[in-house]
């Protein structure tokens, strides 16, 4: 079966709606507007190896002995596990026709290129949370365990990081992460050592300029594109597996049984009180329809446990001190967990 790529070619009634006489139209991002979000909380460290970050983790000690006079002291050390956390890379290509940009002269050429590639970029964005969410190696080396993939079965380990709502059909989940890089305490983005960290979102981009590229349709035929490159090194490290925590199973439909509405407020508590969370630097992620049931059964709460705060300056709701986040690419149809 062939493959069709929709945005390969452009037509004079799409370049029509970018412009109209000498003046070039906005382009309104309709994407995930919560990235930017996303990526001010997620604190970012450089990897110790060339496509993977190494740190031991802490798993016990004995207790410490009673002794009296003349009694010997036993022998005990810290037990650690070493810990290996992947990176991976998400890239895009921006290929636009060199006459479709020069036609509208230098200023305003540049002007729609610019707007092309943020749009590129807030799609780059939003693909790396949906890997921090949702991605599994699994599916391939180039992608990373998220927190789905880590928190997969109730329980695990004996933790009780992650508990089940109970509805017995595909849900949705709400996250719990503490960001925390100071001496692997917590949960942080990786990135390969020397990668400029300073871009938007973690992402650098490459101008390839004009490339030639033979017509699809006519192979004796060439025209130019004007090519940029787009990429994202990126992993997520955890360092302590009580710094994440999933309440899963969660009904989505509004006001239905066993939906956030339905016992959710009390099953984040016992989740809350399971992990080991700083508040300060611990935030709370759910999607647009959980966040809708959180605000329902707030609307007439008058209790100190759905106030706002101040993050970054803006204002965001928060439950028990921790900011809630809300994100498109936690899913309504996640596969029921058991």
């Amino acid at each position: 079966m062939a493959t069709v790529y929709p945005n390969a070619k452009f037509t004079l009634l799409d370049t029509a709606k970018l412009a109209s006489g000498d003046k070039i139209f906005n382009m309104i991002g309709v994407m995930n507007l919560e990235i930017d979000d996303f990526f001010m909380d997620v604190p970012m460290k450089e990897c110790n190896m060339v496509l993977a970050h190494e740190f031991v983790r802490d798993v016990g000690m004995t207790s410490s002995q009673a002794v009296g006079f003349y009694q010997g002291t036993k022998p005990s050390k810290r037990s650690g596990q070493k810990v290996q956390e992947g990176v991976a890379m998400l890239s895009r290509r921006r290929e636009i026709d060199c006459r479709e940009i020069d036609r509208y002269g230098e200023e305003k050429g540049k002007e729609l290129l610019k707007q092309q590639d943020e749009g590129h970029l807030q799609k780059l964005g939003e693909d790396v949370v949906n890997e921090f969410i949702n991605g599994t190696v699994s599916s391939g080396s180039e992608h990373i365990n998220g927190l789905k993939a880590r928190l997969g079965a109730l329980n695990p380990t004996g933790l009780n990081n992650v508990q089940s709502l109970g509805h017995a059909s595909t849900g949705t989940s709400v996250y719990v992460v503490e960001w925390n890089p100071i001496n692997d305490e917590g949960c942080y983005g990786i990135y390969p050592p020397g990668f400029k960290k300073n871009t938007k979102y973690g992402v650098k981009a490459e101008n390839i300029g004009r490339e030639a590229k033979a017509d699809p349709d006519d192979t004796t035929a060439t025209f130019y594109n004007y090519v940029a490159m787009f990429y994202a090194w990126f992993g997520l490290a955890v360092g302590n597996n009580r710094k994440i925590a999933r309440l899963c199973n969660i009904n989505p439909n509004i006001d239905g049984s066993k939906s956030f509405q339905d016992g959710g407020v009390e099953a984040l508590i016992k989740l809350l009180g399971n992990g080991r969370f700083n508040v300060a630097r611990t935030r709370i992620y759910v999607n647009p329809t959980v966040r809708t049931q959180m605000d329902i059964y707030a609307l007439n709460k008058n209790n100190i446990q759905w106030p706002t705060m101040e993050v970054f300056g803006r204002t965001v709701p928060q439950f028990r001190g921790i900011p809630i986040r809300v994100t498109d690419v936690i899913s309504d149809a996640e596969t029921l967990v058991a």
